[in-house]
């Protein structure tokens, strides 16, 4: 049997399937736990896109709101060392006060197969919904243990406009943020 050269029957194209207007996490998930987020810190999560897709919106879940704080967003495309690297977008700040699940609009945003990274930066200190991965499987490997996938990079940066590139951070052994991007 032949495969087109942008399909892999093995993982990919488990991420090719996805509904417009649906938001897309790109990994498997499990279950569901928070994350209290530290100030000028960072976070990044891999994305896998499977096939060319074009973004209405990227958001986030967030457990506690705090009054007059928010947590700037955007996407990193993932650089040849499997790392964030250049700044793809950045798409302002997401009002933490007023709902639970916050988005962003990105003007679309069309994104080509390859890995990326949704990353966020904040200047409150609510907690966050984390998601972890499937424990069979992470893109950055396994961290501490066989049963810690390191799930999350993250670097200490002042909030404010995101930085390009990333820069160099660190693994965290530990779920990921979710952070999520709604196909247009």
């Amino acid at each position: 049997m032949s495969y087109p050269p942008q399909a892999n029957p093995h993982i990919e194209t488990m991420f090719e399937a996805s509904v417009s207007g649906r938001i897309f996490q790109g990994i498997p998930m499990g279950a569901i736990s928070t994350f209290t987020l530290a100030i000028d810190t960072l976070y990044g999560t891999p994305l896998f896109v499977a096939r060319r897709k074009s973004f209405s919106h990227i958001g986030i879940h967030v457990a506690t709101l705090e009054a007059g704080k928010g947590a700037r967003l955007g996407v990193f495309k993932m650089g040849a060392d499997r790392l964030p690297a250049e700044l793809i977008v950045d798409a302002g700040v997401a009002d933490l006060t007023l709902a639970v699940s916050v988005e962003k609009a990105l003007a679309p945003l069309i994104l080509e197969r390859g890995w990326y990274v949704p990353a966020l930066v904040s200047d409150a200190t609510g907690t966050a919904q984390l998601r972890s991965f499937q424990r069979a499987w992470s893109p950055w490997g396994w961290g501490s243990g066989l049963n810690i996938a390191n799930q999350m990079y993250s670097k200490a940066q002042a909030y404010g406009a995101l930085p390009d590139p990333f820069g160099v951070g660190a693994f965290g052994d530990y779920d990921t943020i979710y952070i999520g991007l709604r196909e247009a």
